[in-house]
């Protein structure tokens, strides 16, 4: 869709690539051998709850089952133990444990019951997670295969999903694919332990070898990737569980972009600009996120959504019987949550759809700074493109982490953009530079179709010429089904067809008056191909949760024809975050990255 600029305004990048979002997110390193430091029956304290479940490739028997030390071997301090001839363990434990990482320690001597008088040619180690320890806990080399996506920052939601697209049925980390008789699973996590036998080195197979081998297998959609391709993997940051509950007793700092002042910039008619972080804390079992803007060499607090375009929504509620009031980004961003270790949970207090903040610690020396700008972020040009981010790397020793926001429901998210003028007003139904709008309370509200009509249906948007406010694309839903892309004319004068065909729609199944948008692969490498651009300033904020995943949706909110986005329950929102400041070094890049790109393009 191709995005109209507002004359005299400030050049917006919003851009992401997917290629890019997959780079940031990365993949393994480190060197460890999955060896048990403690080995026989372990250390056993005295515990009286068991965690328990089974061993599997086919059913292990004789393998040490044990608490990863978070260097990819057995934790000396914490029970272990070995599975039954059954390939069943009992592993005792106290505290909290949801989180955790599971090792099943593989050798030689380790006994397959579905592989007659088969001797496994290397030692390694299957991995796992603890999400509940009232069930099975089983570890299996799927398992294995979503623990290391995880590992390389997505959300364990999304690393569920990516290895059922290679899996090609559903995945979770506690399959037991023998008791169920799956001989897809079966057959899919034999070929993972033979090629993790194939990479192991004089009888070894490496923690950092098999999380690497695991994630080219995902990235690259084979079971059989290349040298190079492992290689490639063992390159990128390893992400692994912290205690969030611990860390964000203090504020953390996350880069949020270079931006544009929604606040003054209209009001003068000039491009002021400034890095923006945001500064995230819980605080009374509430995660709040607050910006601070770099001016005048210093952080300091802007004033409310100077640095915000989108600065409220509409949300469909968890039962999707229809939409919340207006939201304020203030209300948005707030998140009252609770549990202890790396996963917190919650439910969000306008929806009340549950979500889950998985939090992970990340050594970032000598990776890219683009690791640390977020594919979900605003900017006033594609930072994460920039040569001269993409080139710069971390200083030695950077410590960082990762911060994964996900929801157990899809979202429909209707946002409120800031008008671009000095006073925005509704007058006649419409607002700055004529875009149709309404009130709602004191909120200037634009939406996407003419006021005039008090609309009833969302199917009366097809045939329309719908206005996405933020960007200023315009596009119409035929009644074939299909989406186009126009340019809207005088009245009177019919529009003018610029893309004819960049997609189709769908009524939502969840709600009969939201329409999903769903653009077909030439005009998603379109919209990337732009994003990812270092020649142009503008891309349209509609596309941004696009390219990272969301469907563009037509809703029917408040007797208007609104756009806005589809998360599907994969979606995740990411931040790196830094304990005690941004690094200078990725100030200093984003401030030459800024000056680079306008000295290239002339402003």
């Amino acid at each position: 869709m191709k995005t109209l600029t507002n004359a005299g305004l400030v050049k917006l990048t919003l851009c992401v690539s997917l290629a890019a979002a997959l780079a940031a997110c990365g993949g393994g390193g480190g060197g460890n051998t999955a060896v048990p430091s403690s080995t026989g029956g372990g250390s056993t304290p005295a515990q009286g709850t068991q965690l328990t479940g089974k061993a599997i490739d086919g059913y292990l028997s004789g393998a040490t089952v044990c608490f990863d030390n978070g260097a990819g071997a057995c934790d000396p301090t914490l029970a272990t133990t070995t599975t039954d001839a059954a390939g069943s363990y009992s592993l005792p434990y106290s505290g909290n444990i949801i989180g955790k990482k599971l090792l099943v320690v593989v050798t030689p001597s380790t006994k397959d019951l579905s592989r007659s008088n088969y001797t496994f040619p290397a030692s390694f180690a299957l991995t796992g997670v603890v999400t509940d320890p009232t069930t099975q806990t089983n570890i299996t080399p799927i398992s294995t295969m979503i623990e290391s996506m995880m590992e390389s920052g997505m959300s364990q939601q999304a690393a569920t999903q990516a290895v059922a697209k290679l899996l090609g049925e559903p995945a979770n980390l506690s399959v037991d694919y023998i008791a169920s008789g799956d001989p897809t699973a079966t057959n899919f996590a034999m070929q993972i332990v033979n090629a993790i036998g194939t990479f192991a080195s004089s009888g070894q197979a490496s923690a950092a070898t098999v999380r690497a081998l695991m994630q080219a297998m995902v990235v690259n959609s084979t079971l059989t990737p290349t040298q190079a391709q492992v290689a490639a993997q063992a390159q990128t940051p390893v992400y692994v569980p912290a205690n969030a509950s611990q860390v964000l007793t203090s504020p953390t700092y996350s880069l949020d972009g270079y931006l544009y002042d929604w606040v003054n910039g209209p009001k003068n008619g000039t491009n002021q600009q400034a890095p923006v972080e945001s500064v995230r804390q819980i605080t009374n079992s509430v995660l709040s996120s607050v910006q601070q803007e770099f001016v005048n060499g210093a952080w300091s607090t802007p004033a409310l959504n100077k640095y915000n375009q989108m600065i409220g929504a509409y949300e469909l509620k968890g039962d999707a019987s229809g939409f919340t009031p207006y939201v304020s980004l203030e209300q948005y961003n707030a998140l009252p949550v609770s549990g202890l270790g790396p996963t917190l949970t919650g439910t969000d207090p306008n929806t009340s759809i549950p979500f889950t903040y998985e939090y992970r610690a990340v050594d970032l020396s000598n990776q890219s700074i683009s690791t640390a700008v977020s594919p979900n972020g605003e900017s006033l040009f594609p930072l994460w493109t920039s040569p001269t981010i993409t080139s710069t790397n971390f200083a030695a020793g950077t410590k960082a982490y990762a911060g994964l926001l996900s929801y157990s429901t899809e979202r429909v998210v209707i946002p409120v953009w800031q008008p671009i003028c000095a006073t925005p007003t509704v007058a006649s139904g419409v607002t700055c530079g004529g875009a149709p709008a309404v009130m709602d309370g004191s909120q200037v509200v634009e939406v996407s179709s003419p006021t005039a009509t008090k609309y009833t249906s969302v199917q009366q948007a097809v045939g329309l010429t719908l206005l996405a406010p933020g960007g200023g694309s315009y596009f119409q839903l035929l009644v074939n089904g299909t989406v186009q892309q126009v340019q809207p004319n005088a009245p009177g004068t019919p529009d003018t067809v610029v893309n004819a065909d960049i997609g189709s729609w769908t009524t939502y199944s969840r709600n009969s008056n939201v329409i999903v948008v769903t653009f077909n692969a030439t005009e998603l490498a379109a919209l990337q191909s732009a994003a990812a651009s270092q020649q142009q300033a503008q891309v349209d904020p509609q596309t941004v949760p696009v390219l990272n995943g969301a469907s563009t949706v037509v809703a029917l909110v408040n007797n208007n024809l609104m756009v806005g986005w589809l998360f599907p329950t994969t979606y995740t929102d990411r931040s790196v975050q830094f304990s005690s400041a941004l690094p200078q070094s990725l100030l200093d890049a984003v401030n030459a990255a800024a000056a680079a790109f306008w000295s290239s393009t002339g402003s």
